[in-house]
């Protein structure tokens, strides 16, 4: 299967291989078995082609998503009670996204390329009640950008996504990341949200202070400034708003690691919960 990290996310310990996080590490193996899509049995077994029969099954469809819902609220909930104070944002969503890339890729002949859901949420300070999204671009000269959203509900992170590809500028690729989450917001009929960039030129055409038609690269990405323009007028309730890019590290540091891992798209979102008390008794 390969080598997907030099250790187990989850207990930190074991031969990191797929077959280790399906089977062998008890923390996952307590939540894989009490998935409703789980495949029991009573003993690893010994014959390589069993186990790979085996490993090739669960990771199809559904039961790898299942597993892969099991496995993330556990490391979220060990690191919550391991760890003095809620853990950091970034830190859980890059290792996460790092393994189910490298798991993706090994897998590529299956059907596991679905969002995630049911994810255990973290904690960010600082933040208003409602709905806040957090865009950033990342670009090089080179052409190739990363961009991603976090969309929070309060102070819970509930959705985030992941995705690189080319772009002509910074600014496109700025505003590559807001059209994802705007996209996003429409689609789960937020009838409110805020969002927030850290490129003052983009939101200064947001709320109209600065006209498209003025910008020098109105050649190169005038017909997605006017789709996204018409989003926003179309619905009275976006608002978008600067922040500082030390303010926006968060969303910052996950389109860096889209662009220099190149991932086409990582998708990772929870229901809509706006308590953690409920988020616990999901988890448990």
């Amino acid at each position: 299967m390969g080598f997907l990290s030099p250790l187990c996310p989850v207990c930190n310990s074991g031969s990191e291989i797929a077959t280790h996080a399906l089977f062998f590490c008890q923390f996952a193996r307590s939540f894989w078995f009490a998935s409703p899509f789980s495949v029991r049995f009573e003993s690893m077994p010994d014959d390589p082609t069993m186990l790979l029969f085996h490993v090739t099954s669960i990771l199809q469809g559904f039961l790898f998503t299942s597993f892969a819902n099991h496995l993330w609220a556990l490391w979220k909930f060990r690191c919550k009670h391991t760890c003095e104070g809620a853990p950091l944002i970034v830190d859980p969503i890059l290792k996460m996204a790092e393994y189910y890339n490298r798991l993706s890729r090994i897998t590529s002949n299956l059907a596991i390329q679905k969002p995630l859901r049911h994810i255990w949420t973290a904690q960010a300070p600082n933040l208003h009640e409602g709905f806040n999204c957090f865009v950033d671009g990342s670009f090089i000269s080179t052409g190739s950008a990363g961009w991603a959203y976090l969309l929070m509900n309060g102070k819970n992170l509930i959705q985030y996504e992941l995705q690189s590809g080319e772009s002509l500028s910074a600014f496109e690729a700025e505003l590559k990341a807001l059209s994802l989450a705007v996209k996003t917001a429409i689609l789960l009929e937020l009838n409110a949200c805020s969002f927030f960039t850290d490129c003052s030129q983009l939101q200064q055409i947001m709320d109209g202070r600065l006209a498209p038609e003025t910008c020098q690269w109105q050649w190169q990405c005038f017909n997605e400034v006017l789709d996204l323009l018409n989003n926003f007028r179309s619905h009275p309730g976006f608002v978008c708003s600067y922040i500082p890019r030390e303010s926006n590290l968060d969303s910052h540091l996950l389109a860096n690691y889209a662009r220099i891992h190149g991932i086409v798209c990582i998708d990772f979102s929870y229901p809509l919960f706006s308590l953690v008390s409920d988020m616990e008794q999901v988890v448990m």
